[in-house]
């Protein structure tokens, strides 16, 4: 290794992304997808939720007659992302040592990763809970999931989808809707008698989460619903446990053909190492590693640059007061 220089490492970045990282607990990015840019900041367009369908046209056209125009309006925003990362030493003698029982770089690396993908998560569940100011417009009071007899999980979810079909104009039947929820406040509304008897000929759907999770989506509208379990450092829960989120997912590279909530926007080429161009893909994280002097360590860094980045208000509803 090159002393006090950089060097991007691909080898490490290809073990982590083969190895399971644990990631059906983080699933912000079912929510937000990655977005690659490749510039730190800059100006992109989208169409707004008022202009995804036109108001004109698809209608008959008289023999001879111009066809109905309509010019829908495209708004411009900006992103600008922001660099996020770790470095952990370690020393040469410890390298020796542990390398006998396990790749001491790719463990230290994937603790690393692990630390930065929990902040992306608590960055991606504080935009997306967030019914103060982010969908302070776009919410609705819930029924207590955690009281068994009255709680009300199938009718509070499919009015909120209600209200966000309404929200967005135009919006098909084949709209990727997810839904976001925490475990304990899943495992509430698995409990309530409503629930319980209309989901009753889902079979072993209360055994099996995954068959849960797949019969209450069917009943309430939801392509998909994701729970999480995950404590952010100071052991609190990073999805609160008293909300449900449901969102409009954007997919592909088109900001404006689609209606979508949210994206995180990242950086995929932020700078060059002796000629070797990084590439942030997969999670967006990239893995470094360079030769300390004064410390004789080895240093790993992991680090990312992104933003996350609310589209549009309109395309999310957040259900709260679930646990009154």
């Amino acid at each position: 290794m090159q002393k006090g220089t950089a060097s991007l490492r691909a080898d490490i970045m290809d073990v982590l992304r083969e190895t399971n990282r644990n990631e059906t607990e983080f699933v912000g990015l079912n929510v937000a997808p990655l977005f690659n840019v490749e510039r730190e900041s800059g100006t992109f367009s989208k169409i707004d939720a008022d202009n995804l369908i036109a108001k004109v046209g698809g209608g008959k056209v008289a023999k001879g007659s111009k066809y109905q125009r309509d010019q829908r309006e495209v708004t411009t925003d900006t992103y600008a992302t922001v660099k996020y990362g770790g470095e952990e030493p370690i020393p040469i003698e410890d390298s020796a040592e542990l390398d006998n029982y396990f790749d001491v770089e790719a463990d230290t690396a994937a603790a690393l990763w692990a630390a930065g993908r929990l902040q992306l998560e608590v960055d991606l569940a504080a935009a997306l809970f967030d019914d103060t100011t982010n969908f302070a417009s776009y919410k609705t009071d819930g029924s207590d999931w955690s009281t068994a007899a009255s709680g009300t999980p199938i009718d509070d979810i499919r009015a909120a989808v209600t209200s966000l079909r309404t929200q967005v104009r135009g919006l098909t039947g084949g709209a990727k809707i997810i839904g976001v929820v925490n475990a304990a406040t899943l495992d509430n509304a698995a409990g309530t008698a409503q629930v319980r008897a209309a989901l009753d000929y889902a079979g072993n759907g209360f055994n099996d989460r995954d068959a849960f999770k797949a019969a209450l989506a069917r009943a309430t509208g939801l392509s998909e619903i994701y729970d999480s379990t995950l404590l952010n450092s100071a052991g609190t829960a990073v999805w609160t446990a008293n909300k449900f989120g449901i969102y409009l997912v954007g997919q592909g590279s088109d900001l404006r053909s689609r209606p979508q909530c949210a994206r995180v926007f990242n950086w995929t080429r932020p700078m060059d190492y002796n000629s070797e161009t990084e590439i942030a893909d997969g999670d967006g994280l990239v893995v470094q590693s360079y030769y300390e002097e004064d410390s004789e360590s080895d240093i790993i860094r992991v680090k990312r640059y992104q933003q996350v980045k609310l589209l549009n208000a309109r395309a999310g509803h957040v259900i709260y007061g679930l646990n009154a």
